[in-house]
């Protein structure tokens, strides 16, 4: 018996309202975006490059309103932006301004004394920015000096806690590999300063590579004199030039990352370790000056500590590249 196909139902006036709404809403988000998107292709498209330098004599620099630099290795020129160096040093509406740039010469000054005495040991922890971060670190010690603003007194000494704690690379901290917590101390006259760990071990060690066998302490000092403003010159000059910008360095040998401790009960019965405990070291670094240096009051000494792990093969030791890290534990 023939049966007659049933009817699908209609869709709702409602629902089919809905649907033209929304397609017209997709159809206008997609024209607005094609629009921008030509629209910014247009204005990449007319820009036009930048101007170069013409002639045989070229140069950087500002001249004129213009500014006249090098850019992948071709000699651009452009409309110089913002004011001169001559108009901030000379018009009194940028007088905080020229302030401010005296004290931040300064504080790239004692950047640069600290990184001089460390020396090489800084350039084997540093990250790619240590040194624009340590000059803002030391722009916060000017900040509290003595003096009006431009011509603050740049000591260390003044704000020690902005330094202490700094790291070389800011990517790995002294205390995600190394948790022990040194003592400093100095003689009288600052010639010799000791960095002492009574009991180093195996639980103060972090992040150990898979077949590091052994790890390094390295200690370092900066001695940095302070800075005072000269208005004579017009600039920042150091106040014992003599006792500034250099340091020395010292290594412990290299120690074990597991040091077993046999029991007595195993070596009576010769049994090979199983039952193995593990031992802490005494660990005690000493930096020292020569005997004539005469550390005044007026220069610092800031006082590092890093760590590097080691592995031991054919009784010599190579180092890893990663991780590693030294800080500014001090500062006398």
């Amino acid at each position: 018996m023939y049966r007659e196909p049933k009817k699908q139902p209609k869709p709702s006036q409602q629902g089919t309202k809905q649907s033209h709404q929304s397609l017209n809403t997709d159809y206008k988000q997609f024209t607005t975006i094609i629009s921008v998107f030509f629209s910014t292709f247009r204005k990449f498209n007319n820009s036009k490059p930048m101007p170069k330098q013409k002639g045989l004599i070229k140069f950087t620099g500002t001249l004129n309103g213009m500014c006249y630099y090098i850019l992948k290795g071709q000699y651009i020129v452009r409309k110089a932006a913002g004011p001169s160096k001559e108009r901030i040093n000379n018009d009194p509406a940028y007088a905080n301004v020229k302030s401010n740039n005296q004290e931040f010469a300064a504080a790239s000054k004692l950047s640069k004394a600290i990184r001089q005495g460390l020396g090489n040991t800084a350039k084997q922890f540093k990250d790619t920015y240590m040194a624009s971060r340590l000059t803002g670190a030391c722009r916060k010690i000017i900040q509290k000096g003595r003096g009006s603003l431009g011509q603050r007194e740049a000591n260390l000494h003044n704000a020690p806690s902005a330094l202490i704690g700094f790291q070389l690379n800011k990517h790995i901290p002294l205390h995600y590999i190394y948790s022990a917590k040194p003592k400093v101390t100095a003689n009288s006259n600052r010639t010799i300063i000791t960095i002492s760990i009574p009991k180093s071990s195996k639980n103060h060690l972090k992040q150990i590579p898979k077949n590091a066998t052994h790890y390094q302490l390295t200690a370092a000092l900066s001695i940095v004199s302070a800075y005072e403003w000269q208005p004579n010159t017009n600039t920042y000059t150091a106040v014992n030039p003599e006792q500034n910008a250099f340091g020395t360095t010292t290594q412990t040998q290299p120690i074990l990352c597991k040091i077993p401790q046999t029991n007595q009960n195993d070596t009576q019965t010769n049994k090979s370790s199983e039952n193995v405990t593990l031992s802490a070291v005494e660990v005690s670094l000493q930096l020292k000056l020569p005997n004539n240096t005469n550390i005044p009051s007026t220069a610092a000494i800031t006082v590092w500590l890093g760590i590097t792990y080691l592995k031991e093969q054919n009784n010599s030791y190579t180092a890893y590249k990663t991780p590693k890290a030294m800080q500014c534990i001090a500062i006398i």
